[in-house]
């Protein structure tokens, strides 16, 4: 499990800036990134995967800087895989990120966008449904009714729902907030809820 230097360490190395997405939105954009993932660090410490928290995490921090628009796109996952993960690699690498994890990275990149779920016993499945649930989260930013309990891939996940919608509401108030704030904003929540 990540320690809290840890994720402080992770979170002031995560800088999103606006140049970094193919398509700028406020949808896809900086506020939802920076929510998924701080999902991805929430969920994995509760079900005790570091590792694939870690690559989870970094693949959260590309999955929709590839987007060419706000609708609904099956590859825009492939794309930042192909075209965002070579130019953050070194960032990755500084987190602890290795070689032989830029496969798995790059699935749970890929996978996030795809309605099809990946096998159960592929060794990359817990990193994509982490991705994955840590990204559904967040549809609560798109109506009280977007998000499908049912469609959710952990148990652990389904607890984290009213925790996800009040971190959204708590963060779209306009002001601009960089990692460490949802981090900080995420854990008052968790100890009131």
């Amino acid at each position: 499990m990540l320690n809290d230097s840890e994720e402080l360490n992770l979170a002031a190395k995560l800088i999103l800036r606006e140049e970094y997405f193919d398509h700028p939105s406020t949808l896809h954009g900086i506020g939802h990134t920076y929510r998924v993932m701080t999902h991805s660090l929430i969920l994995g410490n509760i079900m005790q995967l570091e590792r694939e928290t870690k690559l989870a995490l970094c693949g959260a921090f590309i999955h929709d800087m590839a987007r060419k628009h706000d609708g609904k796109c099956f590859q825009h996952g492939q794309w930042a895989s192909e075209n965002k993960f070579p130019r953050f690699f070194p960032l990755f690498k500084s987190l602890g990120i290795v070689e032989e994890n830029q496969e798995e990275i790059g699935k749970a990149v890929t996978w996030h966008s795809l309605p099809d779920e990946i096998d159960t016993d592929n060794p990359f499945r817990n990193t994509v449904a982490l991705l994955k649930d840590a990204d559904a989260l967040d549809r609560i930013r798109l109506g009280e009714g977007d998000l499908k309990v049912e469609m959710l891939r952990f148990p652990e996940t389904v607890g984290l729902v009213e925790y996800a919608k009040r971190l959204y509401y708590e963060s779209v108030d306009g002001k601009q907030m960089v990692f460490t704030d949802y981090l900080a904003l995420a854990s008052i929540i968790l100890k009131q809820t």
